[in-house]
Formats: C-alpha cells, structure tokens, sequence
C-alpha cells in the first residue's frame, strides 16, 4: 500500500471518527438541554469538516431546539439555519431528515415574513418569503398562498420580476386572488406588453373571478386599439360588456361598435348609456357625431343612387329621409351637450354643419355669433 491511499484511509478513519464524537457529545449536550454548547460542538465540527453533511442536520435541529425553547429567536440564528439547510441540498439531496427539517424551519422564517409584511417593509418580507419557499419546495409542499404573498411583497419593493414570476405561475394554477390578475394586467399594460394584459384580463373573467373596471377595461383598450372585431364580438357576447355596470367600459363598446362599422350598435350602446346618465356630455357629442356622419353616408348614397337612373327615386327618398332624420338626431344631441358649456370645437363645427345641411341659417346665425371662429 503505497502512502498516498494509507493516507486517504486514514484521514476517512479520522473524519469519521471525529464525527462519531461529535455526534455522541451532540446527543448528550441536547438530552441535558443545553442547545447552545450542542450548536457550538456542531459549528466546531463544521469547520473542521466542511463537507459532512449530517452534521449540517444537527446544526439546523440545534438551532430550530434554541428558537422553539425561546433561548435564541434572532434572525441570525435562522439565516444560519437555512444556509446549512442549502448546505446540505448541495452535498446530499435525498434525506428524509432533510424535508423534515426543511418544513419545520420554514414555519418560523414564514412568520418572520408575514411580520416585515405588516410592518410594510416588503424588502424583508420578500427575502424571508423567498427562504420560505425554498424550504417547502425541499419539503415537497405546495403552498399557494405563499407564493401570493411573495409576489405581493416583491410588487411592492419594486422587484416586478420575481413579482410577475410569482403570479404567472399562481394563473397557471387557477388561483382565484382577484388582485393577481389586477397586478398583472396592470403591469403588462404599462410596460406596453398589450396582448399580455388582454390575456390575463380574459383568464380571470373566464374563470368567473371579479376584477375590478379600472382592469378589465384594459381588455377593451388592446381589442380597440388593434380593432380586433371578430374578437370582441365574441367577447361582448360572452361577458356582456354593452351592459356593464361600468360606464367607462360601456363607452369603449360604443367606440369600438364604430371602430368595426357597426353604426346601429354603436348609437343603441350610446342611447343605453343616455337613458342612465342623460348629462353625460362624452355621449352626446358621440351621438351627436355618430348621427351627423351616418346622415351624410346617407346623403351620399341618395345621390349616388339616383344618378344611376330616375327610376331610382322611392330608394332616393327612403335614403333621404333616412339622411334628415339622422341630421335631426345629430342637432338634438349637439345642442344638448352645448347647453353643458361643452367647448369642443369638433362638437360645435358639426352642429353648426348639421344646421347647414338643413338650411337652418337662423340657428347658423346664432352659433356663429357665439363661437366667431367657425368655419363655414
């Protein structure tokens, strides 16, 4: 035997039996309760043999003994803890003892978490809730609330990556926190990732979890702004968004009935809000412009129709009076919003307009009057 091998050999005796030693005066130091000698015997242990991992073990059970006797419930004590817990998942893997200890220290890092919570320091929450998760993914727990409040704690110390880490993984479990989807949506919408914020929008109102407007508008915002029309008639079918109870989204539907062509919704959309906020001067001028652009397309179509030949005249005339009628609405719209001190110049100049194509200089006299800067 050469002296290289008798040399390996020996120092394996050695660290085994040093081991045994330790392990035995451990044992003893706990029977007789002193933890704090017992966690000093292991620590000295450590330090001569780094890469024994049982005695990492005694460390994390040594020191979960001081924390639970009151002895020592300091913060360092289970850092320290978890590190030899990190330790130990890196020397050895498979260990019973290992997931035990993993889920009894989780408990009391998870109720340090939950105290820099309510304290509002969510920097230390999001650190100790992260530690939190490590410890029940070695102990094989699930716990979806925790990752809720890691993602909360990370959203609110600015950590928008772990945050969006966090909820993804919570929507793909179906998780039924209304503020997740909130957060999220939010989140995407802001950073410009448009279609993201519509699909989280979506998942929460198909899986029936209530958010709130202010997000679920934002849906609406993406269909508008692509003029996704297929899309959202199958959504507004499916969540009813023409007879919402917000207003605000019951105004983008009106836009968007206008945006895909669709004129006869876009003024019904528009008179269902009226007929519940009759002061609303956004509705007025929408229906007061809807009304005068539709008069004029069946203007157009008159002509058109009649120039073809003069045997067209009862489909000039239906057209025609389609077209007055329409002008007519345009007016009453118009004129109501301005009683509101409306000022919007668009509004004015299509009164104003509406008057003219019924020849009705008088009230065209009176308007000019008033807003001298009218174009004729």
């Amino acid at each position: 035997m050469n002296k290289a091998v008798f040399f390996l050999i020996f120092t394996i005796l050695y660290f085994n039996l040093y081991t045994q030693n330790i392990e035995q005066e451990y044992q003893s130091l706990v029977k007789s309760n002193d933890y704090a000698k017992a966690l000093t015997k292991v620590e000295e242990g450590i330090k001569q043999n780094p890469n024994n991992a049982a005695l990492y073990l005694m460390q994390v059970e040594c020191s979960l003994y001081l924390y639970s006797s009151n002895r020592d419930t300091s913060e360092q004590l289970l850092t320290k803890a978890f590190q030899s817990l990190s330790k130990y998942h890196q020397l050895n893997t498979n260990s019973e003892s290992f997931k035990t200890l993993s889920a009894q220290l989780s408990i009391p890092i998870y109720r340090k978490a939950a105290i820099y919570m309510n304290l509002e320091q969510y920097g230390a929450a999001k650190s100790w809730f992260y530690k939190t998760i490590q410890l029940k993914s070695w102990a094989n727990e699930k716990d979806p609330d925790l990752i809720f409040y890691t993602g909360l704690s990370a959203y609110n110390s600015e950590d928008f990556s772990l945050m969006e880490k966090c909820f993804t993984q919570l929507v793909k479990e179906q998780y039924t926190n209304a503020s997740i989807y909130e957060i999220l949506a939010s989140y995407y919408y802001q950073n410009n990732s448009l279609n993201k914020a519509k699909d989280i929008v979506i998942t929460a109102l198909k899986a029936g979890i209530f958010i709130s407007p202010e997000t679920e508008i934002l849906a609406l915002y993406v269909i508008e702004k692509y003029r996704n029309c297929n899309e959202f008639n199958t959504l507004n079918k499916q969540f009813s968004w023409s007879t919402s109870e917000s207003i605000e989204i019951e105004k983008v539907v009106g836009r968007i009935f206008y945006l895909c062509g669709d004129t006869t919704s876009c003024i019904e959309q528009y008179k269902r809000i009226y007929y519940k906020y009759p002061t609303d001067t956004t509705v007025l001028i929408q229906l007061g412009l809807v009304y005068y652009n539709r008069g004029i397309k069946y203007l157009q179509e008159a002509k058109n129709i009649i120039a073809k030949s003069d045997k067209n005249i009862e489909p000039y005339r239906k057209l025609k009076d389609l077209y007055i009628a329409d002008m007519k609405s345009a007016i009453f719209y118009l004129e109501k919003a301005l009683q509101l001190n409306v000022t919007f110049s668009t509004a004015i100049n299509c009164l104003y307009q509406s008057y003219k194509q019924l020849q009705r200089k008088e009230e065209m006299s009176k308007l000019q009057q008033k807003y001298p800067n009218l174009l004729d």
